[in-house]
Parts: C-alpha cells; sequence; structure tokens
C-alpha cells in the first residue's frame, strides 16, 4: 500500500466527494443546519487550500492498494507554537467503504508517520469527531492520546 499525491482530476473528485461529508458530520455533531454546514464547510476548504494541490505545506493523496484507490489523505507541516518544531496534521483521512475492516487504516497510519517525519514532524495530531467512535479506537490503538476534549449537553 501507499500514499500517491493527488493529481487534479482526483482532486476535483476528492472536494467533490469530501466537502459534503465534511459538512454532514460537523452538523451530525454540532447541529448547524446542513446548508448552514455546507456553506462553512466550502469556506474552510477554500480557505484552507487557496492553491488547491498547490498549497504550500498541503500534500492530498491517494491511498493506493494493487493499485487500487481505497482512500485518501489530506496531511499538512505545520509550525508548532515554540516555532522551533513541525508537526503533521491530520485534516482528512478515510478508507472508503468497500475497503474497510480489512486492516487497511492501521497501515495507511504508519504510513502517514514515515511521511511525517520526512517533513521533519515531531508528531502527528488531528481532529476527530466525538460520535466516530470507530475513528477515535483506530487512533488510540494507533498510539494517539487525547489532548482536548469538548463536550455539550442538548436540551
Amino acid at each position: 500500500m501507499k500514499l500517491i499525491l493527488m493529481n487534479e482530476e482526483q482532486y476535483d473528485i476528492y472536494l467533490a466527494y469530501s466537502i459534503p461529508n465534511y459538512a454532514k458530520a460537523k452538523s451530525d455533531a454540532e447541529g448547524y443546519s446542513y446548508e448552514d454546514a455546507l456553506k462553512l464547510a466550502k469556506e474552510t476548504y477554500a480557505e484552507l487550500l487557496p492553491s488547491g494541490l498547490s498549497t504550500e505545506d498541503h500534500y492530498l493523496y491517494v491511498i493506493s492498494r494493487s493499485s487500487e484507490q481505497v482512500g485518501h489523505v489530506w496531511l499538512s507541516k505545520e509550525l508548532a507554537a515554540n516555532e522551533k518544531e513541525f508537526y503533521a496534521w491530520i485534516y482528512d483521512i478515510e478508507i472508503y467503504e468497500d475497503f474497510r475492516g480489512k486492516g487497511l487504516s492501521k497501515e495507511v497510519m504508519k504510513l502517514i508517520e514515515e511521511r511525517a517525519k520526512v517533513f521533519g514532524s515531531s508528531s502527528i495530531r488531528l481532529h476527530v469527531f466525538g460520535h466516530n467512535e470507530i475513528a477515535r479506537s483506530l487512533y488510540k490503538k494507533s498510539g494517539y492520546i487525547e489532548t482536548n476534549v469538548v463536550m455539550k449537553k442538548l436540551f
């Protein structure tokens, strides 16, 4: 399995798929209407990727296994608050539904770690929505620790 930088066609497909998915997750987790979440998602992607695939220190990959695309990863290189070291930030990672449950996620997390080390990163960080128990479990099994937890109560 390997990470391959996206081309423009793959990037367009990625955006058409990922922006609505992010909007749905944001709507589910934070109570936005889907329409408001979609607007926010579009704005967020435009802000974070102003130059698309050419945005400095942002790397978008297809996850390839035996020449078959099984998922995608969006990784960035970020300067730590101490301005002395870098960390990698996982903006998006997904194994497509048909390929889940086969241990691929664990392999991909190792590939991301290798890539982050090439960037000179001292750590990898990410955000995961609280309701995504499967992802949270994967990250914990991969050695990630929770650094912040935001909670809410609905009534």
